[in-house]
């Protein structure tokens, strides 16, 4: 594979090597999932696990039919619109399919991981998992203006906060409000992470660089 290869260019070489289809293939990094688009280079962690996952002919039809229009979701059955990876599916190239599936599932902490990791703006419905410190901050590492849905409770303890400042790069502070934004600590966090967060810090209160 080249340096710039991506993972869907990974499951290619996997598929010829293993004999498993490219649908068959979830590559995770870390605790997460990789998505097909993403760059091999640009991966924080080397080790990316490999797990074969087996569908049955009714779910492999409807992954097709939603990948290909994610509306289709909307008049599924309930056991489809129950089902993780037909759901995944359907957000892959629309994340808000997500206001289709069955209530269940939305109250389901791996699933809610996993949407949370790839789609970080689809925190604002899984509702019941705001107050998770580890999917809040899943959502954040993928878009850190998820930051916006996670529960008050979590928002006020800034501990928390310097969690979701770290992991994000430091962009979580540029979606906090302007009282929290002023707290040293968290000022602190955020430019050590990512010295480019001192000229966001520079615009809001200009006596910061004294």
């Amino acid at each position: 594979l080249e340096s710039n290869s991506t993972v869907a260019d990974l499951k290619v070489a996997l598929a010829k090597v293993l004999r498993v289809p490219r649908r068959q293939q979830r590559l995770i990094s870390g605790s997460s999932p990789l998505e097909d688009c993403q760059r091999l280079e640009e991966l924080g962690e080397p080790r990316v696990t490999f797990v074969r996952i087996t569908y049955s002919a009714a779910t492999l039809e409807w992954m097709a039919l939603v990948r290909r229009k994610s509306a289709f979701l909307s008049n599924a059955p309930l056991e489809v619109r129950n089902d993780h990876e037909v759901v995944l599916t359907a957000m892959q190239h629309d994340r808000d399919a997500i206001c289709w599936a069955a209530e269940q599932i939305l109250n389901d902490r791996d699933f809610a991981f996993a949407v949370a990791a790839r789609h970080g703006q689809a925190l604002q419905h899984l509702t019941s998992w705001q107050g998770d410190p580890s999917i809040v901050l899943a959502a954040v590492s993928q878009d850190p203006s998820a930051i916006e849905f996670a529960s008050q409770s979590l928002v006020s303890q800034q501990d928390f906060l310097i969690d979701a400042i770290q992991c994000s790069k430091g962009h979580v502070l540029q979606h906090l409000s302007p009282e929290v934004q002023e707290e040293v600590a968290l000022q602190k966090a955020a430019v050590s992470c990512n010295w480019l967060m001192l000229e966001h810090l520079a615009q809001k209160m200009p006596d910061i660089r004294d």
